[in-house]
This record gives structure tokens, C-alpha cells and sequence, in this order.
């Protein structure tokens, strides 16, 4: 099976999480893929939801400092195992709400990317749109 594919930063977290569900356990050091933690997920196994929600712990504090830094209105979060398992959301949710200052979170909406797998495309076509249009780049030229 290829194991190659491009991932972005939910994926990679879910590579960390595979790591994490072999060091805890020896009955799933045949899980080397996202899909196969994914595979894991939907049958129900206790370890991998653990590990998931732990991994879903670690995240959301993070964006908590984030919130409390920056005041998004929105954060999304994306990759296949957030679309496999509502936990990694759920818990992701519960420890910004816990962590992040009230006036942070108070219309703050977290959520799935609805992009998918194509976020990462979509980021990039509007990054190279702005970089083409800006002032800076259309006035630099000698045409």
C-alpha cells in the first residue's frame, strides 16, 4: 500500500497520534497510516479513542493560547481523523472553553474545515492571489 501523501498540520497530528497509540499499547504496532487510526476509531478501540482524545487535550490548549493572543472569531480544524472522530473536536472545544479568557471565547465558533482535503490548495491559491495583486508586486515591475 503507498504510504505517500502530502498532509497538513491535523494530519501530522494524527502521525503523532499513531506513534502515541503504539508506544501505549504493543497490540497496534501494525497501525502505520492515518487511515488505519481512522480504521481503529470507527471499530470503537478504547486505546485509539484515548490516545485521540488526549492528542484532542494537547491541541486545544494551544489554540487556547492562541485565542487569548490573537481574538479569532473562528477556528477551524481540519484533517481526516477530526472528520472520523468528534472527539478530537469535542475535546479540542472543551479545553479552549476552559482555558482561554471568557472574552476570548465569547463568540468564538470552533469548527470542521469545510474544505477537507483541499484546504490546504484553497490556502494556497488565495496566499498566491493576494502576493500577484498586491500593490507592491504590480508597482515593482518595469513593464
Amino acid at each position: 500500500r503507498d504510504k505517500a501523501r502530502t498532509t497538513n498540520g491535523s494530519d501530522s497530528v494524527a502521525s503523532f497520534m499513531l506513534a502515541r497509540l503504539n508506544a501505549v499499547t504493543t497490540s497496534h504496532e501494525d497501525a502505520t497510516t492515518v487511515e488505519d487510526l481512522i480504521a481503529l476509531l470507527r471499530s470503537g478501540d478504547e486505546a485509539a479513542l484515548q490516545v485521540v482524545r488526549e492528542s484532542g487535550r494537547a491541541m486545544g490548549e494551544i489554540v487556547a493560547t492562541l485565542c487569548n493572543a490573537l481574538n479569532p472569531r473562528r477556528v477551524i480544524i481540519g484533517g481526516l481523523v477530526t472528520h472520523a472522530s468528534d472527539d478530537v473536536l469535542a475535546n479540542v472545544r472543551t479545553t479552549v472553553y476552559e482555558l482561554a479568557r471568557p472574552l476570548a471565547t465569547r463568540n468564538l465558533v470552533i469548527g470542521h474545515s469545510a474544505l477537507g482535503q483541499l484546504a490546504g490548495v484553497a490556502g494556497g491559491m488565495v496566499l498566491a492571489t493576494q502576493s500577484a495583486l498586491s500593490p507592491q508586486y504590480l508597482f515593482s515591475r518595469h513593464w
